[in-house]
């Protein structure tokens, strides 16, 4: 029993370790996510929380909620050369609505209205030696859940509700376990998440093991805006969403 024991507290332990490393990239602020995003499209890990380093340089943000609007204050050499960008995830996966303000630590070069909602994926603008490149999150499938059910051999629970209730932009990134699923519909054990969906009206079936993260068309990177700015090492924006 104390082998078993320790065997599961074990795994438990990397389980947490894995989602901190993958959630320590990300910070959170008045209800938006952002990163800071390499030229290879990894995220930095911070090394506190509103500082981060890159090539042994500090990259500071700072993040304030202002009306309905979240204002970022950034700063790195990297900025100033285009080569690091921000990205920036909504709540719920919703579109950017626009950039209120984006300037320059001189306050005097100002760009009003920049809009996330134009059909291509990717527009630059540039004004008085500055220049500001958008790329929108990648376009994902019409994901759609038809069927799910919990259990193992002749026991199951249809829990496509609960699965349902999961869905976030297009995507799915939980973890199935017992709990979330109202108890145990086999006690003793092991257990599957089966899901059966569509994508674009294509069928298809999709099995977990029990406790583990259900994730379907979910990539953190496809989520995030990301700004690049170039020409300044410190600008200063505001977001709001539609």
């Amino acid at each position: 029993m104390k082998h078993s024991l320790c065997c599961l507290l074990t795994v438990l332990f990397f389980m947490f370790i894995a989602v901190a490393n993958l959630s320590a990239q990300i910070g959170e602020f008045g209800g938006l996510r952002f990163q800071i995003v390499q030229p290879d499209g990894t995220a930095i890990k911070p090394a506190e929380q509103s500082e981060y380093r890159y090539k042994d340089k500090p990259v500071t943000v700072h993040v304030t909620t202002k009306s309905e609007h979240a204002v970022f204050e950034v700063s790195s050499p990297f900025f100033e050369t285009g080569e690091l960008s921000i990205g920036i995830e909504t709540p719920g996966q919703k579109k950017l609505a626009r950039v209120v303000t984006f300037k320059t630590p001189d306050q005097k070069n100002l760009l009003i209205g920049a809009d996330f909602q134009l059909p291509r994926s990717r527009t630059s603008i540039s004004w008085k030696g500055y220049s500001a490149t958008f790329t929108a999150p990648k376009p994902r499938k019409e994901l759609a859940v038809t069927l799910a059910e919990y259990g193992a051999v002749d026991k199951w629970k249809d829990v496509t509700s609960v699965v349902n209730r999961q869905l976030s932009g297009g995507a799915l990134n939980f973890q199935g376990t017992n709990v979330l699923f109202g108890g145990d519909p086999a006690p003793g054990i092991v257990k599957s998440l089966v899901i059966n969906y569509t994508l674009d009206d294509n069928e298809e079936i999709a099995t977990f093991g029990e406790n583990a993260w259900v994730r379907l068309q979910y990539d953190p990177k496809d989520y995030f805006y990301l700004l690049t700015p170039k020409g300044s090492p410190t600008f200063k924006f505001a977001v709001g969403t539609e």
